[in-house]
C-alpha cells in the first residue's frame, strides 16, 4: 500500500516536471489565468449593460457615465466591503450632487 501511495506521489511529480520542460521549451503553452473581477468591477460591468441594452444609450456616453460610477463608489465605500444595499437615497443625490 505505502508503495503505491510512493509511486502515485512520484508519478505526479515526474508529469509536473514534465509539463514545466514542455512549458520551458515552448512546446506547451499554459493558458493566463485572470484573476476574478472584483464585486466593483462585476458591478461596473452589469451598468454598462444596463446602459447599452436597457436605456440604449450610445457607448460615448457610457463612456461619459462610468467614471461618475466608479468615483461614486469609491467615494462612498472606500476601502470598506462594497455594500449596495447600505445605499440611501441620499448618498445617491449628495454623489450626484458632488460629481
Amino acid at each position: 500500500m505505502d508503495i503505491e501511495k510512493r509511486h502515485r506521489g512520484d508519478e505526479a511529480t515526474t508529469i509536473r516536471c514534465f509539463a514545466r520542460h514542455l512549458q520551458d521549451l515552448g512546446v506547451v503553452i499554459l493558458p493566463e489565468v485572470l484573476p476574478e473581477d472584483s464585486l466593483v468591477e462585476q458591478i461596473i460591468r452589469r451598468y454598462t449593460t444596463h446602459l447599452l441594452t436597457e436605456r440604449a444609450v450610445a457607448q460615448v456616453t457610457v463612456d461619459y457615465y462610468v467614471p461618475f460610477a466608479r468615483r461614486f463608489v469609491d467615494q462612498r465605500f472606500g476601502n470598506r466591503p462594497l455594500c449596495l444595499r447600505a445605499l440611501r437615497e441620499s448618498d445617491v443625490t449628495e454623489g450626484a450632487r458632488i460629481f
